[in-house]
């Protein structure tokens, strides 16, 4: 553990400082979006309660566009779908990487650690 600890602290020293800050904002998110999504899978809150807890709409890791022409924005296995008045739905992925049927969700585009 010591010698594996050592060597990953040293090659995440030696990545640039704009490819931690990334990382650092994409996971933040996640567990921010891992904290608020019930086990069942899905759940809408405010937008703002998100962003006051240091969430980051602007960078995520993939996109899914539905069959009704929606796109969900995904952080790792968590997505979020912003809606009217506010709010987000926020989904969680299925162990095998693909929603739930009933979510109408496609396979995911090939878009990663994008910033819009």
């Amino acid at each position: 553990d010591t010698c594996r600890n050592a060597w990953n602290n040293i090659h995440r020293k030696q990545q640039p400082i704009w490819v931690r800050s990334i990382d650092q904002t994409l996971h933040r998110n996640r567990k921010l979006l891992e904290e608020v999504v019930p086990q069942e899978g899905k759940i809408r809150v405010m937008e703002k309660k998100l962003i006051d807890r240091g969430f980051n709409f602007q960078y995520f890791t993939h996109q899914v566009n539905t069959r009704k022409g929606t796109t969900y924005y995904f952080v790792y296995e968590f997505g979020f779908l912003p809606l009217d008045n506010g709010y987000i739905m926020v989904v969680r992925r299925e162990d095998d990487g693909f929603m739930r049927q009933s979510s109408g969700l496609d396979e995911k585009t090939e878009e990663f650690a994008v910033a819009v």
